[in-house]
């Protein structure tokens, strides 16, 4: 959607994206799975005040809520996991049998600034940006009704960066010079976790006994 707030000086862009849906995946131990839940935007500003100098300023934004897409056993008759169970039976591909409801949870969302100002021998530019993601992704890898190999990832991360540049003619048509200066700091934080239940392998072990190892997984930058 464009919207001319003042002709020829100020203008602006908004656009947006939704989808939800049931998930097409029934899983045995209850419900529906693979469901889709996002909602994005993005919005646009340009100022124009005069032919030496431009603005643009823009903004997104984007979470998702939708479940993660389920799998299938897929230990073939002979295999280490099918001597406990845990065989392909050659079911329907959209019906599955695990414990978990997975997910795939993500908040994102970005702030530019790009200026420029054109003096005749010399245009100056300055370009700014801001970004933040978060994701938050479960993911039942046994697909089994059980706690066999289970992992969560959540995830943060973001950057800033800042450019500044002077660009203009040392000779006209024949010689160009650019110089500027960029500064960029980022951070990025994992805090994973894996739950796998050594019951499944324990013969008399009931389920639900302390025997399930929780695993995690940290990484930072």
């Amino acid at each position: 959607l464009d919207v001319p707030i003042v002709p020829e000086k100020v203008a602006t862009n908004i656009s947006f994206m939704k989808q939800q849906s049931n998930g097409n995946f029934r899983n045995h131990a209850g419900g529906r799975l693979f469901d889709k839940d996002y909602l994005g935007m993005r919005g646009i500003v340009e100022f124009t005040p005069n032919d030496a100098f431009d603005l643009t300023v823009i903004w997104d934004n984007y979470k998702d809520r939708s479940g993660g897409a389920p799998l299938n056993p897929a230990s073939p008759p002979g295999s280490l996991f099918a001597a406990f169970g845990f065989v392909d039976d050659g079911g329907s591909l959209f019906s599955v049998d695990q414990e978990m409801s997975e997910r795939n949870h993500m908040d994102y969302a970005d702030l530019i600034f790009d200026m420029n100002y054109d003096l005749g021998p010399v245009t100056f530019t300055s370009i700014t940006g801001w970004r933040s993601a978060k994701e938050d992704i479960w993911t039942d890898f046994d697909a089994e009704p059980l706690v066999l190999f289970e992992t969560k990832r959540p995830q943060d991360a973001g950057q800033f960066s800042q450019e500044l540049r002077a660009a203009g003619d040392l000779i006209e048509d024949a010689l160009n010079l650019t110089v500027g200066w960029y500064y960029y700091d980022a951070h990025y934080t994992l805090n994973g976790s894996t739950a796998m239940d050594a019951c499944v392998f324990l013969p008399g072990c009931p389920s639900g006994a302390p025997g399930v190892a929780a695993f995690t997984t940290v990484g930072q930058a």
